[in-house]
């Protein structure tokens, strides 16, 4: 069993937006399985450990990404995509 949980920011605010829980064949399971602890306190230690290791992930563009934690295997995988704006200015005087 696997655990999803997807985030993204931008203009200086960001969140957890979905947690998704798969079974050993890759199904999502539409209701959660029965966890001692809950989904709100799940997304708070998971952007708490987002905190951690990108301090101000949902500033200016934002980043987004997931956390894929498995469950039986006991590990987690973390895919973390900055946004920037990227600008060049060239400037000309005369002919």
């Amino acid at each position: 069993m696997s655990t999803f949980i997807y985030y993204d920011g931008c203009g200086d605010s960001g969140q957890i937006e979905d947690v998704r829980y798969f079974d050993a064949q890759r199904k999502w399971i539409k209701s959660p399985p029965p966890f001692t602890i809950t989904e709100d306190a799940l997304r708070e230690l998971f952007h708490d450990f987002l905190e951690t290791r990108h301090a101000g992930w949902e500033n200016n563009d934002g980043a987004f990404g997931e956390f894929e934690w498995d469950l039986i295997a006991d590990t987690l995988k973390h895919s973390h995509s900055e946004r920037y704006t990227e600008c060049e200015t060239t400037e000309h005087e005369g002919l």
